[in-house]
């Protein structure tokens, strides 16, 4: 009963608006709580009715505030919702709410400059795409008509360094790849992207001024619902370092996220061979390869497993005597071996996270290397012979340089070169040169 009359009241209340005088101030507060009353039981006589809109006309015309415009007038596109009426009921102030979408009946809304919490009530009408809603809050609310409607209240962050930013929460479920820094601070900003957006943890962002430059980096390091904050950084190739330059407003691009671990495994060969006593050399590489990749690309990777080269190789040579017709044979032969063991390096990812990104290593393997050289002279039947020998074990340096694909992906193919920088063995008249280079190529799983 009491909505049907809410509803026709607001039908009527133009007209209503432009009868005569307001009752008397002395009268007003006594007589507008009998009409309130009535309207509660339902009582209200056609007389009664415009008294009662008259009262309300009134109170929402006080000196304080401007004229009000007729009800209902529309409201622009994209301004949102607002209040159109304000009146006290006693100790509740009772609301009237336009807004331009439908809302739930029983939820908080907030109005007024204070953003002051009242309850939504009934749908008391509908126009087109406008709704008007009533709603009301004990005590006095400090509202006024064309005062802002906000489903969520605005959230104000202060911090000790000078920082000060509103956030109105807009509950979306887009995807993760652009979104928008909505705070800086010391080297770390801010983005509206969350757990609500599949965000994780060292996500990577590329930075983006109005203009669609690049400023910089953005890992993600602690992730909220709808927010996420990380660590704001350059290259160390970049050539223009503005990563500190980024302020509220710039936009982000998804990169791909930087994996902690990554375990897999590598083939290889020797990039240059040789030959002694028409027997070729013999090199190559497998292992596994683990690495641990920090910021900007950064990392240390571990080999367990080895790089070799080895050759054997012996040659015999018939002598002949000029005063006893009996042959003789002269034997040389040679053994050589060289094995690398378990590079560390630290190393370097250029570019990352892009597609391609080059990479540098730093570091050491264990070198075991050893030559023979064997003498021979078989008179028979007597033998004769001498060994000349060399050795090598300690740690030697290591570079190397290569390319890495998708670095920032689950699976990531590599192709790398390595140059192991060793002694120089001699033994009798040969020498052996254990410095050489290997290429491998790999593949590994992140995570």
């Amino acid at each position: 009963m009491r909505q049907a009359f809410l509803i026709a009241a607001i039908a009527a209340l133009p007209s209503a608006l432009a009868f005569g005088a307001p009752p008397s101030a002395s009268g007003d507060g006594e007589r507008f709580r009998q009409l309130s009353e009535k309207l509660d039981a339902g009582t209200l006589s056609p007389e009664e009715t415009q008294e009662f809109l008259r009262a309300i006309s009134h109170m929402v015309r006080s000196p304080e505030t401007p004229p009000a415009p007729r009800f209902p007038q529309p409201v622009a596109k994209g301004l949102g919702d607002k209040v159109i009426a304000v009146y006290h009921d006693r100790n509740t102030t009772k609301i009237v709410i336009e807004a331009r979408q439908p809302l739930v009946a029983g939820i908080p809304v907030f109005v007024g400059p204070r953003e002051t919490e009242v309850v939504l009530q009934d749908l008391l009408s509908r126009s087109k795409n406008l709704y008007y809603y009533a709603a009301s809050a004990p005590g006095r609310v400090p509202a006024d008509e064309g005062d802002a409607v906000l489903t969520q209240k605005t959230r104000v962050l202060v911090t000790p360094s000078p920082l000060k930013l509103k956030i109105k929460e807009v509950y979306t479920f887009e995807q993760k790849a652009r979104g928008e820094v909505t705070a800086v601070q010391d080297g770390r900003a801010m983005i509206d992207r969350g757990t609500l957006h599949e965000v994780r943890e060292r996500d990577i962002y590329k930075v983006l001024d109005s203009s669609g430059q690049r400023k910089g980096f953005l890992e993600i390091r602690g992730i909220g619902d709808l927010q996420s904050s990380g660590v704001l950084y350059d290259r160390l190739e970049d050539r223009r370092k503005r990563a500190l330059m980024t302020e509220p407003g710039d936009r982000v691009v998804f990169l791909g996220q930087r994996k902690l671990f990554g375990f897999g495994g590598f083939y290889g060969a020797s990039t240059a061979g040789r030959t002694e006593f028409r027997t070729a050399e013999k090199a190559g590489a497998k292992g596994l390869v683990w690495n641990l990749m920090f910021k900007d690309g950064w990392g240390v990777e571990a080999v367990l497993g080895s790089f070799d080269k080895k050759l054997k190789g012996s040659e015999d040579i018939r002598i002949t005597r000029p005063v006893f017709p009996t042959l003789g044979e002269f034997i040389q032969g040679v053994d050589e071996s060289v094995t690398y063991l378990f590079p560390v390096a630290v190393k370097k990812n250029f570019f990352f996270p892009s597609v391609a990104s080059p990479f540098a290593l730093v570091g050491m393997a264990f070198c075991d290397a050893a030559l023979t050289k064997t003498e021979a002279v078989w008179d028979s039947p007597q033998r004769y012979s001498i060994e000349f020998n060399d050795r090598y074990k300690n740690f030697i340096p290591m570079l190397g340089a290569g390319v890495e694909f998708f670095p920032a992906r689950l699976i990531r193919p590599r192709i790398d070169i390595r140059w192991f920088k060793g002694p120089t063995l001699r033994a009798s008249d040969k020498t052996l040169r254990t410095e050489q280079a290997f290429a491998s190529i790999g593949i590994s799983s992140a995570w």
